[in-house]
């Protein structure tokens, strides 16, 4: 099976598609970094004698926690996209194109489900890696990494938050375990063109059906007010919804694994047979 996934991983890699998702994803991380974070160099010195105030610290400027652009909020929008555009589609076009027949000669149908679902899941996670851990390279690169300050007010966590203690003690910790995070649950939440790709009649509709389903999960958790979070307030590192607690993330994972045990690993869950 090891030589099925990586087959199926360099497809879903070494297409044009990835390289523009990643590229697209550094790109909103530079403009990041050379609109909102550059410019707080120049007030770097002026805390040096003022012992009582904390300079801008790389930790509380990475665009997972910076409240005060539009950039954060477009990445978060488009994650679900760039995650879904390198492979989420593939298992859709094997069985439309019946490419999934010359693949199935070679390989038990146990072997290739598994190997297609971790590709589109190995190319999600990295999509929507890459960029968030690319702005904190670039922020740490220019601001000091100074502890936050809880009194400062300069991010809204407090210690009720998820994991906000873990924030202001090891802010590392926390800005890694939210990027792996996102990355898991990003990958996931595309593993929903699987699920639903037998469904789907054109290519376009698997590509779209995570990114359609994300904002329509948002736009329904504001309109209706519900105490329930969505996958985007879910995922925003400042965390914009009070109450986040660690099983609200979790229904949704096993929800995303129940569907697509049931719809892509289940005999039947594939309009595909020879």
């Amino acid at each position: 099976m090891g030589k099925v996934f990586r087959f199926e991983l360099s497809r879903a890699l070494g297409g044009i598609r990835f390289r523009l998702c990643a590229a697209s994803g550094l790109l909103i991380a530079l403009l990041h970094c050379i609109t909102s974070v550059l410019p707080l160099t120049k007030w770097l010195d002026t805390w040096r004698e003022k012992p009582f105030l904390t300079p801008h610290s790389a930790y509380t400027h990475w665009i997972g926690l910076d409240l005060a652009t539009v950039l954060p909020v477009l990445l978060f929008t488009v994650l679900p996209l760039f995650a879904a555009l390198p492979a989420a589609d593939s298992g859709w076009w094997d069985r439309d194109s019946g490419y999934i027949n010359h693949i199935r000669l070679r390989c038990t149908d146990r072997q290739y489900s598994v190997s297609k679902a971790a590709a589109v899941f190995v190319s999600a996670f990295l999509a929507a890696f890459i960029p968030l851990m690319a702005d904190f390279l670039f922020t740490s690169a220019v601001l000091p990494c100074v502890l936050p300050e809880p009194a400062s007010g300069s991010v809204p966590l407090t210690d009720k938050d998820l994991f906000g203690a873990v924030f202001y003690h090891h802010p590392v910790l926390y800005i890694l375990g939210y990027t792996l995070f996102d990355g898991v649950f990003l990958a996931m939440w595309t593993t929903l063109a699987l699920s639903l790709s037998r469904w789907m009649r054109q290519r376009f509709q698997v590509l779209l059906t995570p990114f359609i389903l994300y904002l329509l999960a948002y736009f329904a958790d504001i309109w209706s007010g519900s105490a329930f979070p969505s996958p985007m307030a879910l995922l925003l590192p400042f965390q914009p919804v009070d109450g986040v607690r660690l099983w609200m993330p979790c229904v949704f994972l096993a929800g995303l694994a129940a569907l697509l045990a049931v719809c892509w690993f289940a005999p039947g869950g594939r309009d595909d047979a020879i």
